[in-house]
């Protein structure tokens, strides 16, 4: 699933490619290569992020227009979801059942994220089915093939082909805004060979599921 979320997106995206850079990011030097340039993107995102957000009421505001189904308003897009129905099921109406993912799981934080600051976070929050969310609890992410997400093999979560860019996306914000507390090696299962702090499966998923407009 390519959501709208392009401010996560520019991440890993814009280091080679600063022209294309949004007016968000005007004042970035993208010249400057690792730890500089994080240092710089996550003094960017502190600074801008001046809103917080309670974990019930406010979470579900947010949610109606974040994560609002573009082919019915009415409903919202359900994390991991693909089908029409099921616990796979792509999208549901606001008012029937559903929960809250943490898609950096709250007790791989270091310390845990509860339920303010990170673990409130409206990047890393997503609806999503209740059974769903319950299967994957806290599992690691892990590579996998196909449209659905679930448990690998070898005990991880893989998150379906709709949605691991934008889980790949989550994670590295979530790196980016609150550093050591949220390690994308936390929350993964796959090596790391290009960067000591970043597993190469969220480099593969940004690429291989692309933001949308």
């Amino acid at each position: 699933m390519k959501l709208k979320f392009s401010f996560l997106a520019g991440i890993i995206s814009f280091v080679g490619f600063a022209q294309s850079a949004p007016s968000y990011y005007a004042g970035v030097n993208f010249s400057k290569t690792k730890n500089d340039l994080k240092a710089d993107l996550a003094t960017l995102i502190t600074t801008t992020q001046t809103q917080t957000i309670s974990y019930s009421e406010g979470l579900k505001a947010l949610f109606k227009t974040s994560d609002a189904d573009p082919e019915n308003p009415a409903n919202l897009l359900l994390i991991y979801g693909s089908e029409s129905t099921g616990t796979h099921q792509r999208s549901r109406p606001f008012n029937q059942q559903w929960n809250r993912e943490h898609v950096y799981a709250k007790s791989k934080g270091t310390p845990n994220l509860g339920e303010s600051g990170p673990g409130s976070d409206g990047h890393h929050l997503r609806p999503a089915d209740n059974t769903l969310n319950s299967t994957r609890g806290s599992l690691l992410f892990d590579d996998g093939t196909g449209v659905k997400a679930y448990k690998t093999s070898r005990g991880g979560w893989y998150p379906g082909e709709e949605w691991k860019g934008d889980v790949a996306r989550i994670l590295m914000y979530m790196y980016v805004r609150y550093n050591s507390r949220c390690l994308p090696l936390n929350i993964t299962m796959n090596p790391s060979t290009y960067s000591s702090d970043f597993p190469d499966i969220l480099l593969k998923w940004n690429v291989e599921d692309p933001v949308s407009d």
